[in-house]
């Protein structure tokens, strides 16, 4: 049975499961298989014919699920899939058991383990006073030294965010995806609008936002952020260590 994209984004609860982001990882190459309530991500292993799955912030599987993921192996030659689902901290014991139950074994995380979540509900003044002193007066020297914050969707910050990306990953030494694949992500994502700073509400698409941080008309600092449905995800940033201070 096919599945529109509004129907399908609202059962799920993650940007890695959202309909825009198999949208976008087939532009990358990438086979996107949608069944079950999941999405799984298809690669290929070099110089084989066979592949592996990626099923990342999907829901714990149950036994039919189980199933399905077992089917979409047999159908695409997957020697395995790495099922990493979206569950709190205090459930992870029971819910790794009932895995093991339904034939799962353990392995080694692709994606981040963990993640930490920020109640932004709170006014302003509110969230500055849960701060430690030391984040509150850092924030306090950089708007009296006139950096600014805003959200800037333009062609020229996202350009800037890619030059970023490239000093950072050369400075720290870890790796980063090429700028290609950010493109490619930003084409699919990036082309929602917003007004005066504000995300729009209700919606259930998945987009992509670039916050800077500019000092003396240079941007220095850039997030990417992910909206989808009530939460703001964080997964890409990048600086200059132009003005470290």
């Amino acid at each position: 049975m096919n599945t529109s994209q509004g129907e399908w984004n609202k059962q799920v609860e993650h940007p890695m499961q959202s309909w825009e982001w198999g949208e976008f990882r087939q532009l990358t190459g990438i086979k996107v298989v949608r069944e079950g309530g999941l999405q799984v991500t298809i690669h290929k292993i070099p110089h084989t014919t066979l592949c592996v799955g990626y099923c990342p912030k999907g829901p714990m599987p149950d036994k039919d699920q189980a199933q399905v993921l077992k089917k979409i192996a047999r159908e695409n030659n997957c020697i395995y899939i790495k099922v990493e689902p979206k569950i709190e901290m205090q459930d992870l014991g029971f819910k790794i058991e009932d895995l093991r139950k339904l034939g799962f074994m353990s392995g080694r995380p692709l994606f981040t383990k963990y993640n930490f979540v920020l109640d932004v509900r709170p006014t302003e003044a509110e969230l500055l006073a849960s701060f430690k002193q030391k984040t509150r007066y850092n924030i306090k020297v950089a708007q009296k030294n006139g950096v600014t914050v805003e959200i800037d969707n333009s062609d020229a910050a996202f350009e800037r965010y890619l030059e970023l990306t490239q000093e950072t990953t050369k400075r720290q030494g870890f790796y980063a995806h090429s700028p290609r694949y950010h493109s490619t992500m930003w084409s699919v994502l990036g082309n929602s609008q917003i007004t005066n700073n504000k995300f729009q509400t209700g919606d259930n698409k998945l987009s992509a936002h670039l916050l800077v941080a500019t000092y003396q008309g240079q941007i220095i600092t850039t997030w990417i952020l992910f909206k989808f449905k009530d939460t703001l995800y964080y997964p890409y940033g990048a600086s200059t260590r132009d003005h470290p201070t």
